[in-house]
């Protein structure tokens, strides 16, 4: 299928337009979301994401959020779009896998303790950053 992704658009200001571009957003594939945010993110660093892409990796973290972290741990680990990219799917995660995000949650916080801020670019696997460590409460309260 053929997507549009502008036709998705920012944040929707009212109840229907947010409903039609979640009806939009149900039918991209995992694959378009990835393959989209590669395009976006190519040969730029942090002053090419928008706010459309906030859309698209919030959707991704609902669907498949560690492989959609470990995609953004790749490509902004270094940059503050790695915290804001938290932020948009740490709670999508949260209110679809409460579980599962805490067990992450915690593995990856615990991992980040013990490794000095300099180092933590390094990491391999994505480890939770910054003021993104008192985010999860919030996100499992709803």
């Amino acid at each position: 299928m053929k997507v549009n992704f502008d036709e998705i658009g920012d944040e929707s200001s009212s109840d229907r337009e947010r409903e039609r571009v979640d009806q939009k957003l149900e039918r991209i594939s995992t694959g378009a979301i990835e393959s989209r945010l590669e395009e976006i993110s190519q040969g730029k660093r942090d002053d090419s994401f928008t706010s459309a892409s906030g859309v698209l990796l919030a959707e991704w973290g609902r669907r498949a959020p560690e492989a959609a972290l470990e995609w953004v741990w790749d490509h902004f680990k270094d940059s503050h779009y790695w915290d804001w990219s938290w932020r948009e799917i740490g709670p999508e995660w949260a209110w679809a896998d409460p579980e599962g995000f805490l067990q992450y949650y915690r593995e990856r916080s615990r991992k980040y303790q013990a490794v000095a801020p300099a180092d933590a670019e390094k990491s391999e696997t994505p480890l939770i950053l910054g003021d993104s460590v008192h985010s999860y409460q919030e996100w499992l309260a709803g």
